[in-house]
């Protein structure tokens, strides 16, 4: 059985899948304002899409998201 490293990523706490070995993880930057405050996140996903679904999921309370950049190495 082959083992994987826990994503990088704090925010997604599941093993990488055997048929993402391999694949472009690109990460993006989610400027956005939440209760007031300006924050901001890294996410790492495939693809923005899935990087769209990872945030919604994950962060609650969300007034507006104002940029999402590709901040990848690779700029894929």
């Amino acid at each position: 059985m082959i083992k994987f490293n826990k994503p990088t990523n704090a925010s997604d706490e599941a093993e990488i899948p055997a048929f993402l070995v391999g694949a472009v993880i690109c990460r993006f930057l989610f400027k956005y304002r939440s209760m007031g405050k300006d924050l901001m996140v890294h996410i790492e996903a495939n693809s923005l899409n899935d990087a769209m679904v990872k945030f919604a999921t994950h962060y609650h309370l969300v007034d507006e998201v104002y940029e999402i950049a590709n901040v990848s190495q690779n700029g894929t």
